[in-house]
């Protein structure tokens, strides 16, 4: 539950933000139903694209994407890269915080060293890990040196850097519950598994924003969240699965959006377990699966196969048709199947989440082709924390189902995810050829020579099936004729919030 210990710094807010509940009724209040809860709203302590959709509303980072998913400036004006280590940003000068403080540039390296410290600890270190110091020039200067030139680096500032107060962390011990960013709306209350209230704040550096309120329930049942959407309990609603989408775009009341994401269906194949330590059992699967059927019997077409990079990642993706075993090959998959020991195939278990029930339904497609080359799986249903725990903590899985987005650099398609030093290396897939290429990506500025590098790495990790990747699909949120202004952002991300209105 939120805890609101009141101290002469934030008894000013803790008061308001009471008050704030109490007049819900009379504000301008916009219900946002989501389906699965963010665990964890410390900027710190980010273990999933839900959390870092809150966190990126709450605690702006110094860049953000666009629409088109392009680096433009946020909380930082501009930057300059000084050389192929040090970057300089400069900071805005209005950007006050919600208990009432300017920000400065010290609150961007307490914010850094905050992720980086081994105390915390952050699943995000991994992406400022490369950072060697954190320079303060003045106030609204900061320098941000790498330990050697590392290509991502824009992407790890922007991805997984919400800037946040000292005092705060001082005052609550952590911000799972709450905090002070600096964000167009302020956390008011948390329930997990329920609710989070977010309420307008003034003094936003940007556009003011027109809703008083935001509230963003979780309702994991898609029927329960259709049901709340055309009686109006809630406002906007958003979705993964192209089946509950499909009946919304013939209701004129409603308006349904949907953008190509960077997002994967990955199937996790745990390398410390036979018989999946050996590649050719792992390519065999892949040559079993179906893409395309799953792409139309679970996505209804919306879905594309899709490699280590996904195909909206236009710059970077290769074609499909160039990696192994994309077009299904259960003759092949019966020969590696038995050149590894297992010509009647095995039994293993799968595990996906109730929070994702596209997850389970082709997990059910994928376990009927499996069968047809003799590998028996059974599919284990568990709880969304429980998901994360198996898949990122204890790695205690035989394979697993899981939608990971990806970002816009590639060096997050690989680096925390096949780097055999990587804490977020769930497979445990060890290579030093990858790792070699890997580093390369990362200290290689030149554009030609690092899709060299990652044409690459594509065709590495589809041959050996380090994971078996499915499919990319798209991001759907649907809104009733009331929402005015709506942006659906192709990470899910809802920095437009600001600009949206209600008409009603």
């Amino acid at each position: 539950m939120p805890r609101f210990v009141k101290t002469p710094m934030f008894a000013a807010i803790a008061l308001a933000l009471v008050m704030a509940i109490g007049s819900a009724a009379a504000q301008k209040t916009l219900r946002i139903g989501i389906d699965v809860d963010p665990i964890n709203l410390d900027p710190a302590q980010m273990s999933h694209m839900e959390a870092h959709r809150f966190v990126a509303l709450i605690y702006p980072t110094l860049l953000k994407y666009d629409a088109q998913l392009r680096l433009v400036p946020h909380l930082a004006t501009s930057f300059e890269i000084l050389d192929d280590r040090t970057y300089e940003f400069t900071l805005r000068d209005d950007v006050m915080f919600h208990h009432g403080r300017l920000m400065v540039a010290d609150d961007v390296k307490f914010s850094i060293e905050r992720i980086l410290d081994p105390e915390v600890p952050s699943p995000e270190a991994f992406e400022l890990e490369p950072i060697e110091e954190v320079v303060v020039v003045d106030d609204h200067t900061v320098r941000i040196i790498t330990k050697e030139p590392f290509a991502p680096i824009l992407h790890g500032l922007t991805f997984g850097l919400g800037i946040h107060a000292p005092e705060s962390v001082e005052e609550f011990g952590d911000l799972r519950f709450f905090g002070s960013g600096t964000g167009p709306f302020r956390l008011v209350e948390y329930i997990p598994d329920s609710i989070v209230i977010l309420e307008r704040f003034d003094d936003y550096f940007g556009p003011a924003p027109l809703l008083d309120r935001v509230e963003y329930h979780i309702i994991p049942d898609a029927p329960a969240r259709t049901t709340a959407l055309r009686a109006g309990d809630i406002d906007v609603a958003r979705y993964d699965d192209a089946k509950a989408v499909a009946p919304l775009r013939r209701d004129a009341n409603l308006t349904v959006d949907y953008v190509g994401a960077p997002r994967i269906l990955h199937y996790h194949l745990n390398h410390r377990r036979a018989p999946f330590d050996d590649a050719r059992v792992r390519l065999a699967m892949s040559c079993a699966i179906d893409r395309e059927a799953i792409a139309q019997l679970v996505f209804l077409g919306d879905a594309l196969p899709s490699g280590p990079i996904p195909p909206s990642m236009t710059d970077w993706a290769l074609p499909t048709d160039e990696m192994p075993c994309y077009t299904r090959d259960l003759d092949r998959a019966r020969e590696l199947l038995a050149e590894a020991g297992y010509p009647d195939g095995f039994a293993s278990t799968m595990v996906g989440t109730t929070r994702f029930p596209v997850d389970i339904e082709v997990g059910q497609v994928m376990k009927e082709q499996l069968a047809e080359v003799g590998i028996e799986m059974e599919i284990e249903q568990v709880e969304w924390g429980d998901l994360l725990d198996l898949w990122i903590t204890r790695f205690d899985f035989d394979t697993l189902l899981i939608t990971s987005f990806t970002g816009r650099d590639p060096d997050a398609n690989f680096g925390r995810r096949f780097e055999s030093t990587s804490t977020r290396n769930a497979v445990g897939y060890d290579n030093p050829e990858v790792d070699d290429l890997i580093a390369r990506s990362r200290t290689t500025i030149d554009f030609d020579t690092r899709w060299e590098i990652f044409r690459d790495l594509q065709l590495i990790i589809t041959e050996e099936s380090a994971k078996i990747f499915v499919v990319e699909y798209p991001y759907y949120e649907v809104y009733r004729d009331e929402v005015v202004n709506w942006v659906t952002h192709p990470m899910g991300m809802h920095y437009h919030l600001d600009q949206v209105d209600l008409q009603r």
